[in-house]
């Protein structure tokens, strides 16, 4: 939700994700033109705490699978277990 309202913001030599809660809010291993196809391609409903069988099977019903762009493709990070790591010390 934080990366469809408020985009990235440099943080130092990283992207963060602004406003984001969570712990590694970081994608710097994410090209900024695969960030922004995502946002372009992907519509954001949100569902938090919503636990209404009807409501969510009406936001599922509600999505539809536009034809994607494949204009521009973009190669994404090998991500593994282990790529976390690489942000421990911010974390801490």
């Amino acid at each position: 939700m934080s990366l469809a309202e408020n985009w990235v913001s440099p943080f130092g030599s990283s992207r963060k994700i602004a406003g984001s809660n969570s712990p590694i809010p970081y994608l710097n291993e994410i090209p900024m033109t695969a960030i922004s196809r995502f946002l372009r391609e992907v519509k954001i409903i949100d569902l938090v705490g919503n636990k209404d069988p009807a409501a969510i099977q009406e936001a599922i019903d509600s999505c539809s699978s536009p034809a994607r762009s494949e204009a521009h493709i973009v190669s994404m990070p090998e991500i593994d277990e282990h790529s976390w790591k690489k942000y421990e010390q911010l974390v801490k």
